[in-house]
């Protein structure tokens, strides 16, 4: 609901920021100025490491994951308003559209089923 965008967001934006602020807040209790530029240095070669290795490594993936999406619908928006002839794009269906079309094909089934039952008698 997008209503609700705006608290979503500030929620996950502070979740974010307390979980950063208390790593880094541990790392510089722990290292002091000596703390490395990249955290995972701090850590020793074992289990530790490579858990936070990929911990790391699905963050980075998720994160290009929704990154990429965004701009790649920002580049075919662009695009399109600025009349492009080269490239037809598709418009993508909004929300609502796509529950028409499944009302649609209920009432289409519903109907067939009536008529079967009408045949029966």
């Amino acid at each position: 609901e997008p209503s609700k965008f705006p608290q979503a967001l500030a929620i996950a934006t502070t979740a974010y920021m307390t979980c950063y602020m208390m790593v880094a807040s541990v790392t510089y209790w722990k290292s002091g100025s000596n703390a490395p530029s990249y955290l995972l240095d701090a850590l020793p070669f074992a289990l530790s490491r490579a858990v936070a290795g990929f911990c790391m490594w699905i963050h980075v993936s998720i994160s290009f994951a929704i990154n990429s999406q965004a701009l790649c619908r920002a580049i075919v928006a662009f695009m399109e308003r600025r009349g492009d002839k080269r490239h037809k794009f598709e418009s993508l269906p909004s929300d609502d559209e796509g529950e028409d079309e499944d009302e649609r094909e209920d009432e289409r089934e519903g109907a067939g089923d009536e008529e079967q039952k009408g045949s029966d008698k």
